[in-house]
């Protein structure tokens, strides 16, 4: 168990290492970790003073995040190299792992309630070795162009029924700051379909050059994400509609969509490995300084085209 955990931390601290372009030098590790550190502390005080509510929310958004870890696939692999018994205690303390910031954050807020409800659930769900909601296939709209929106709805498509219900309690209760949350929730979940690298075989079986690809997955990105916003978008509109609530909802979809292209092209920029560190800290910065991405996407732009260039012939 110590040589699992003892791995996963230097994948970590190589993924830092690595930051900026994947080759033998990069920022210094500790930097990076103290950079996420505050990024987490700014966007956990951030939660706190723009949504209402959230000492529900926020315990709520931290369990989804920690019940990723109980994807069927990665949990098939533990499973093959660890007996039952130390799955279970690896599962344990990774959720623990994990829970330590979000409970140390709730402490800080005095939300002594919350903090034991979310430990206690922390540890039930490391005992659920596999998330399948069932084996019927969910349909989706989004089968004519594959394969992020096909996947990630069929895999998180429970999210955005949470996301919808989140919208009925925000004008049940006339809560407009918790609708937005919810508008800025299905941002956040589509962003996550372009966290996996897909097969080379899934870019080089089309006839384009890098621009004309890089332009097709952006506007399906946004045909879809808006797709899947818009009932939340109309809902706000039509229950809370003035010029000020108006121009916060236009602009949350902007910044939804600004991010999710960054994180696209960030998953190009460094195809096919898996820059996920390199993600959260450069759309961490972002959330801090949305300006940031008037350069963020350009620069990614360009380095998205070169590296599929090669792919792309």
């Amino acid at each position: 168990m110590k040589y699992y955990f003892t791995l996963q931390y230097k994948r970590l601290y190589r993924r830092i290492f690595e930051f900026g372009n994947g080759d033998n030098y990069g920022i210094n590790p500790f930097l990076g970790f103290a950079i996420i550190v505050l990024l987490f502390y700014r966007f956990s005080v951030s939660f706190f003073l723009k949504i209402e509510y959230a000492e529900i929310i926020y315990p709520i958004m931290a369990l989804i995040i920690i019940g990723s870890l109980s994807v069927k696939d990665r949990n098939s692999f533990i499973r093959d190299i660890f007996d039952v018994k130390k799955n279970r205690k690896i599962r344990l303390f990774e959720n623990l792992i994990l829970s330590i910031p979000f409970s140390l954050f709730l402490i800080y807020k005095q939300e002594f309630n919350s903090v034991f409800i979310f430990l206690a659930l922390s540890m039930l769900i490391s005992q659920y070795n596999k998330i399948q909601i069932s084996n019927f296939i969910i349909p989706t709209p989004f089968y004519k162009k594959p394969f992020e929106f096909i996947v990630g709805f069929r895999k998180t498509f429970w999210l955005f029924l949470i996301a919808y219900l989140i919208t009925y309690i925000s004008i049940s209760v006339g809560n407009f700051n918790l609708g937005v949350f919810a508008l800025i929730l299905v941002y956040l979940i589509t962003m996550n379909f372009y966290s996996t690298p897909e097969p080379v075989f899934y870019i080089w079986i089309y006839s384009l050059n890098s621009e004309e690809f890089i332009k097709m997955k952006i506007k399906i990105a946004l045909l879809y994400s808006m797709f899947l916003s818009l009932l939340i978008t109309i809902s706000l509109l039509f229950f809370y509609f003035s010029i000020d609530n108006l121009i916060l909802i236009i602009l949350s979809n902007i910044l939804g969509v600004a991010f999710l292209i960054t994180n696209l092209l960030i998953k190009y920029s460094y195809f096919p490995s898996n820059p996920s560190i390199i993600k959260a800290i450069i759309i961490g910065l972002s959330i801090m300084f949305p300006p940031l991405l008037l350069f963020v996407i350009p620069y990614y732009k360009s380095l998205s085209n070169k590296t599929l260039k090669n792919i792309l012939k």
